[in-house]
């Protein structure tokens, strides 16, 4: 109801952005299943009910989606399985997509940012205390932070770049 009401509103839905992120702290060993089973949830999950609530309205302007999986899709950290397996899903979800819909002249892309200034990176931080030092000792970009802000910036980048081509 929320997607259709936004395209009422607006008139049309070219570009949708599925990011559905939240993280649990633990090893395979210890975390419970309801927290491990709530991120594969919402991090898949919530991916696919955006993307399958805004196909429709992509196949009548040719739109674009794009879906934020993570550095963690191909880099997993040790202590979070859970977001590294989600984010995988994601991706691997946004790839089968993208071929479902090519032909409905609908594209989908995946992006993988590394470590946003977010309350998951803080938290991990606050919570895990090598979770900085394992940061730092991997290799740029996977070392650095970036702005929520500067990723919102590559992303609306991106977007009008598409856009511009099509």
């Amino acid at each position: 109801k929320a997607v259709d009401d936004a395209a009422a509103h607006f008139g049309r839905i070219d570009h949708v952005l599925a990011n559905a992120g939240i993280a649990s702290y633990g090893t395979v060993r210890q975390i419970d299943d309801a927290s491990f089973a709530r991120v594969v949830d919402i991090n898949i999950n919530g991916v696919y009910r955006t993307l399958h609530a805004t196909i429709p309205h992509l196949e009548q302007t040719k739109g674009y989606a794009l879906v934020v999986a993570s550095l963690a899709s191909f880099a997993p950290l040790a202590g979070l399985a859970s977001y590294n397996a989600s984010k995988a899903g994601a991706e691997s979800l946004a790839l089968a997509a993208k071929q479902e819909v090519a032909f409905l002249g609908i594209d989908i892309g995946v992006c993988h940012p590394s470590w946003i200034d977010t309350d998951i990176v803080r938290n991990a931080e606050a919570d895990l205390p090598t979770f900085r030092a394992i940061r730092e000792k991997l290799p740029y970009p996977a070392n650095s932070t970036t702005t929520l802000e500067e990723c919102v910036d590559a992303i609306l980048t991106g977007f009008a770049k598409r856009k511009a081509r099509v």
